[in-house]
C-alpha cells in the first residue's frame, strides 16, 4: 500500500471509533450526491450515537483526524476517498488543510460513481455499538497517551514556538483559534496536527 502524508500511525480510541461512525454517513450522503460539512457529520454522528461517549465528546475541529484515518483504510481496498465530500460551512468546500483539493472534483465523481453498499464494512462499524468501558484499545494507543501532560503554559510556549517558525503557512485568523489549539494540544494532538485541524475546520 502506498503511503500518504496524512497517514496516522497511532491510532486512537477516538480515531477508530469515529472513523467506523462516520463511514456509513459518508457513504449515505455519497449515494445522494451532496456534501456534508464538518458540523454536520459530527452531529448527524451523535444523533445516531447517542449513548457513546466517543462520539458524544467529538468536535468538527478535531474530525480532520478521524478522517485521515477513514482515508487510510479506503485506500487499502483501493476505494476513493470519502472525505472529499466533507466541506467547511462557511466555505461549502473542503477545507484548506486537505491535501488533495486539486483533485477535489474528480475525487467527489469517483465517489458518487461508486456502488458502496457493498464496502459497508470496510471498518467494523459494530465497534460503535459496544459500551464505552467494554472497548480494549490496548494495542492502539499505546502511543496516544503520556505518563506526565504538560502544563498549560508548556502548551503555550509549545504553540508560540511553533507559530513563530511556521505561522507564515497559515491564515492569519488561525491566531484567532487559540483555546481551540490548546484544547487540542490537551487531548494529545501534536503542535501541527493541531493547527491543520484549525485550518481545514476554516472559520
Amino acid at each position: 500500500m502506498t503511503s500518504d502524508i496524512t497517514d496516522i500511525t497511532n491510532h486512537t480510541a477516538y480515531d477508530i471509533v469515529l472513523a467506523g461512525v462516520y463511514l456509513p454517513i459518508l457513504i449515505r450522503t455519497a449515494k445522494n450526491r451532496r456534501t456534508i460539512t464538518y458540523g454536520e457529520l459530527v452531529q448527524t454522528g451523535k444523533e445516531l450515537h447517542p449513548e457513546n461517549k466517543y462520539v458524544l465528546g467529538s468536535i468538527p475541529v478535531t474530525a480532520g483526524r478521524r478522517l485521515n484515518v477513514l482515508r487510510q483504510t479506503l485506500r487499502e481496498q483501493s476505494l476513493p476517498d470519502l472525505s472529499c465530500l466533507v466541506v467547511s460551512a462557511s466555505s461549502g468546500k473542503t477545507g484548506d488543510a486537505y491535501h488533495l483539493k486539486s483533485s477535489e472534483k474528480e475525487l467527489r465523481e469517483a465517489v458518487f460513481n461508486t456502488d458502496w453498499d457493498q464496502y459497508l464494512e470496510v471498518l467494523d462499524n459494530e465497534i460503535s455499538q459496544i459500551a464505552y468501558e467494554e472497548i480494549d484499545f490496548t494495542q492502539v494507543r499505546e502511543k496516544s497517551f503520556k505518563p506526565k501532560p504538560p502544563s498549560r503554559q508548556e502548551l503555550l510556549d509549545m504553540m508560540s514556538n511553533y507559530w513563530k517558525e511556521h505561522g507564515s503557512q497559515y491564515p492569519k485568523w488561525v491566531r484567532t483559534k487559540r483555546k481551540v489549539i490548546i484544547d487540542l494540544l490537551f487531548q494529545g494532538y501534536s503542535v501541527e496536527e493541531s493547527f491543520n485541524q484549525v485550518v481545514e475546520e476554516g472559520k
